[in-house]
């Protein structure tokens, strides 16, 4: 999924972008990806994160990769209908920031996914987000 990654000088420049978008004025990206498998690494604004922070965020652009590879770039087609539904049936999300759109949403999810899997903490989850915990069970098995 991820074939290569680019490490920046300088931060995102499309920060300002996302920070409206998300409606987060100091909005800061420690890590992007796309469908073409691209992670670009951004240095942090204050300190470099932990190994938890950098190993979640770089499952977090993994499920990016990922989504867009399978689903396609049209968020409301295909894959993309079928994880919207079960978010609508779900509910809740598993971060705030999942709450941003339905890309983030998955991103988060996979990163929860590929965190907890096998742990009380993956059961956890699957009270809370059953339906698309089972997408992610049937894709990424």
């Amino acid at each position: 999924t991820i074939n290569t990654v680019v490490l920046n000088t300088q931060v995102n420049p499309d920060d300002a972008y996302w920070a409206v978008q998300y409606a987060t004025p100091d909005f800061h990206s420690y890590m992007t990806a796309g469908g073409a498998g691209v992670v670009h690494i951004y240095p942090d604004k204050v300190a470099p994160p932990n190994t938890n922070v950098m190993r979640g965020s770089m499952i977090h652009e993994t499920g990016h990769a990922w989504s867009y590879q399978t689903w396609g770039n049209d968020t409301t087609k295909g894959g993309w209908a079928t994880w919207k539904a079960a978010m609508d049936s779900d509910k809740v999300s598993v971060s705030g920031y999942a709450m941003n759109d339905i890309a983030e949403d998955v991103a988060e999810t996979v990163r929860v996914y590929g965190a907890t899997k096998g742990t009380p903490k993956y059961d956890e989850y699957k009270a809370m987000i059953p339906k698309r915990l089972d997408i992610l069970e049937k894709e990424l098995a």
